[in-house]
């Protein structure tokens, strides 16, 4: 390495680093999650929303619902998009050399 590779090369060999990274995103804890789960904007609103454990596991449950509709609807795009490229494509491309050679 006679500086040829460049100076990031070398850098990242010799691993002397003089600037600090950024302190990035804080860490999530479970409780902001929870809180974003439920809908909740502090602690003692979810904690009211979870003695009521009828309401508290329909919440969970409609919350799940609503991840496996996307899910299916990004299922159904994708056959969508399959169909269409493995039978309308073909179709057109026939119709379109028909024409052509007709004319």
């Amino acid at each position: 390495m006679r500086g040829s590779s460049g100076p990031l090369l070398q850098l990242s060999l010799e691993g002397k680093i003089k600037e600090k990274r950024g302190q990035g995103r804080p860490r999530r804890n479970w409780m902001e999650d929870v809180k974003e789960c439920s809908g909740s904007t502090s602690y003692g609103d979810t904690k009211l929303k979870a003695k009521n454990k009828e309401e508290w596991r329909d919440m969970l449950f409609f919350r799940s619902l609503s991840c496996v509709v996307v899910v299916v609807v990004v299922v159904v795009v994708v056959v969508v998009v399959v169909v269409v490229v493995v039978v309308v494509v073909p179709v057109v491309v026939v119709v379109v050399v028909v024409v052509v050679e007709i004319l």
